[in-house]
This record gives structure tokens, sequence and C-alpha cells, in this order.
């Protein structure tokens, strides 16, 4: 079996906005450990190795140590550049040729590993338009990977491409760069390796590396490796009767697996009854840090004694309990339904306002997560202000 190692957006020159400590190049030192543990057969890289052409020269002597440890293990690297270094990447490789393959320089490049075609485009400048438009025929049917900086599905001036056109092209694994929450495609193989370092709140969940296998018959992409030494998540907590922040939280890492890494919570604090002792500004507690940065007064009702009446304000506590209710699929059926109603108008006015979706848009863009937070908490809004509405008199 025939093991790649799968990085992008490792963004060398900055750190993690909460910590200026934990830096991008600490994570990749942490990658190149895991990927000469295993081993791997090479290190293939989706764009934006560094962030800006400045952010190489600081950054110069401890990589080429990190690169040379990888060819002493026989372990080639494979890179394109990405929309923040295609100048940078192309002063280190002029530099350093011996230490990395850079694909693509003007046209797609190709390069064989192992019987493995491994195919790559760079970036030019910051801005790039479709650069599958340069994509031609392959020769044969040889097994191939694909590296590219693209956009996906986003209208934006950083190579916007859309899925479909990944398909039918006789690569059989695309392994993606630019946006940096992982995500995984099924049809066409495809994967979003994601940012090693998370390096602001944006950017939530575990942040690492993939493995693409080859096992003679088709390609796989594994679990994403975890390697960030930071994470950011954002929380929704409830305060009954005055109920602490820090007994919300203690509940929450109970419940919620966010493995060792140094954590940042950013919370949203749901207010039922008597109003809690609030922080100003970020608490530190060891290894964790949190804030909370909105808060939201629900209605002083019982939830459960309204969801027995048939009228609206039942309708309406009723969908409040079942999104409390996440452990239970068929209380959360409606609830789920009329989310997904409000990301499709969401969707709807995105296209009428056209809003840009450059790569600082994420979220106006839409990533499941971000969008679902954002209509859970919108419909919670809605579904409270009928609670707190007074009864028609009948």
């Amino acid at each position: 079996m025939i093991r790649f190692a799968c990085l992008a957006d490792a963004h060398i020159g900055r750190h993690s906005s909460a910590a200026p400590e934990e830096t991008a190049l600490r994570a990749f030192a942490r990658v190149v450990d895991q990927v000469i543990a295993e081993p791997a057969d090479a290190l293939l890289i989706a764009g934006d190795l560094f962030d800006s052409r400045a952010a190489q020269y600081p950054a110069r002597r401890a990589l080429v140590d990190h690169l040379k440890r990888l060819k002493q293990h026989n372990i080639p690297v494979v890179a394109v550049a990405g929309n923040h270094d295609p100048e940078a990447l192309r002063d280190f490789h002029r530099s350093f040729p011996d230490l990395l393959h850079l694909l693509g320089d003007t046209a797609w490049e190709e390069i064989d590993l192992k019987g493995i075609r491994i195919l790559g485009r760079s970036f030019v400048k910051s801005r790039a338009a479709n650069l599958l438009d340069g994509f031609h025929a392959l020769p044969d049917s040889r097994p191939t990977v694909a590296l590219l900086h693209a956009d996906i599905d986003a209208a934006s001036p950083y190579n916007p491409v859309r899925l479909d056109e990944l398909r039918g092209r006789g690569v059989g694994a695309w392994v993606l760069g630019h946006v940096h929450l992982p995500r995984l495609w099924s049809d066409p193989p495809a994967a979003y390796i994601g940012s090693p370092q998370a390096l602001d709140p944006g950017e939530p969940g575990p942040h690492g590396f993939r493995w693409l296998t080859w096992d003679n018959t088709r390609f796989q992409f594994s679990d994403l490796i975890p390697v960030s030494s930071v994470r950011y998540e954002s929380l929704t907590l409830t305060s009954t009767d005055g109920q602490s922040v820090e007994d919300g939280i203690e509940e929450a890492l109970a419940q919620n697996d966010f493995g060792t890494a140094r954590l940042f919570l950013r919370i949203h604090l749901r207010i039922r009854g008597e109003r809690p002792h609030i922080p100003e500004g970020p608490v530190t507690e060891e290894t964790l840090t949190w804030q909370v940065m909105s808060t939201e007064d629900c209605p002083p009702v019982d939830l459960a004694a309204e969801a027995e009446q048939s009228d609206a304000r039942g309708q309406a506590a009723r969908l409040l309990l079942a999104l409390e209710d996440a452990e239970n699929p068929a209380a959360y059926t409606s609830a789920d339904t009329l989310i997904d109603q409000l990301l499709a108008d969401l969707e709807d006015r995105r296209d009428k306002l056209r809003i840009p979706p450059g790569e600082h848009f994420d979220v106006l863009r839409g990533t499941p997560e971000t969008d679902r937070l954002a209509a859970v908490r919108a419909l919670r809004t809605a579904l409270a202000s009928v609670l707190t509405a007074g009864r028609r008199a009948t």
C-alpha cells in the first residue's frame, strides 16, 4: 500500500490569534515528525505553505532543517503555490530546488511517485481564474492524484472551481487547499485538508493533515490526523436560576471530546431566571480560555407545560425543547426542518444581495457548521419571541 501525507494552508509566518507562541511553523514541524514516524511515501502540499513572501525569510532556516529531515528519510515533498505564496514558494524553490518539487509554474505539470502520477497547478499571482481551463486529457489511465488550491463552488477571485468540474478527468483523488476548515467529498474523491494549526476563532474543530492511501484499486482519504496545539470552539450554554458559567462549561466539557489541544471557547449564554455572574473579558484556567461573547434572555416559562398546549406557544415550546434534545431524533426532526428552511432562505438572500464570498467570507459563503449555528440561534430568538408574547383572548 502507498501512503501520501496531505497538507495544505500551513501559512508559515502566522500564529494562532489567541496564543502568539503557537505558530504555524511549529505545527508544520509536528506534521514532519508524524510523517517520518509512520512513514509516508511522500508529503503533498496543496498551496499556501507560506503566509506571504516576507514570511518565508524568518522561517527559512527552520523550514530547511525540517525538509532536510524528510529528504534524509527518502520522503519527497511535492507542492503547488496558493494565493498567499506564489512569489514566496518560487523564491524558496529557487534557493533550495533539491528540497521540494514545485509543480505547475505556468501550466499543469506532473511527477511520477512509485507509479502514481502527481499532477499540480500553481498560482502565478495572488489571484487566479479557473485553473482547470488548462487541464488537458490525461494520456493514460495511471492512478492519478491532483494538487490544487481552489475555491470550490464559490464566486471568488481565488481560482473558483465548481465541484462537478473535478469529475470525469481521470483523477483518482483531489488534494485541495484554500479553505481552512477540513472537508471531504466522495464524488469525486476530494478533500480540503484544512490548516494544520487553528489560526483564529473562525476555524473551529480539529486541524491537522490527512493520509491518502492507494491499495492498487482506489484512493482513500483518512480521518483527520490532529496536530494543532490550539482549538477554537463556540458553545451555546444555558444558565438556569443563576447557575454559574463555570458549571455550564464543566458539563459541556464532560459531554464533548475536544482533545488535548489548548482550548479557546467563545460562549453564547442563554439565561433563564436569575442572571449569573459574567466575567468581563477572557478567563484562563490552565489549558482552557473562555469568554462570554453574547447573552440571550430566555422566556421565564415552563417549556414542558407550554409544550402540552395546541396553540402557537405550544408549537414554539415543542420546537425549543427539540433543539435542546439533540439525543432524541424524533423530537429534533421538526426543528431540523425549520433550520433547513432558514438555511435555504439565507442562501437565497446571499444570491439576491450578490455578496462576494472571497476567502475572508467563509461564514457568508456558508459552511455547514457556522450556518447551522447561526440558524439555530435565529430560530431560538424567533421562538422565544412567540413565548414571551401574550396569549390571545379566546
